[in-house]
């Protein structure tokens, strides 16, 4: 999918009041994920590593939450290159080298194009080791919701004022 980066890293802070307990990228989740996403040209990326917690096979990242590290990048990237909220619709996942405990990878999501009218957009993802070793990749569809739609599903309404707000980092 990609190589090295080109463009420089903008932040994408996870201060959205009904997200901060999200199991990808919740700030106040101790059992989560704990990933903090950046915009990079037209994708967003996240550096982690994960603890023992997250085991499957010995020394193996269980194949669940490496399909978790995925889906949270791939969502990401509709939130910080496509401006929009999305929901998986469904999702295809490849394994090529186990992700192991405890090494530094980096997840990394990547949009296709929004097209007015459209509700569905394709997102790519992958997962690669610090050499560069692409570990995991997946294609989905992603479900686009309506700022009403995202309101409606968080109990929140003043969520669309809150997405409104959002201080997206300039990737051009």
């Amino acid at each position: 999918m990609t190589d090295a980066p080109t463009s420089p890293r903008f932040p994408l802070p996870n201060d959205f009041s009904v997200a901060q307990f999200c199991f990808g990228c919740g700030p106040r989740n101790e059992r989560g994920l704990g990933l903090q996403f950046f915009a990079e040209g037209e994708t967003v990326v996240a550096d982690f590593t994960m603890p023992r917690e997250f085991s499957g096979a010995p020394m193996f990242v269980h194949g669940g939450v490496v399909m978790s590290l995925l889906d949270e990048a791939m969502a990401w990237s509709t939130i910080g290159v496509r401006r929009r909220f999305a929901l998986t619709r469904n999702i295809e996942v490849s394994f090529d080298v186990p992700v192991l405990l405890g090494q530094p990878y980096t997840t990394r999501g990547i949009p296709g194009p929004l097209v007015d009218g459209e509700r569905i957009v394709e997102v790519r993802g992958e997962i690669r080791a610090a050499d560069g070793t692409l570990c995991a990749s997946a294609r989905g569809d992603y479900w686009v919701m309506t700022h009403e739609e995202l309101a409606g599903a968080t109990g929140l309404p003043q969520l669309t004022d809150e997405f409104l707000r959002y201080e997206f980092p300039e990737t051009s």
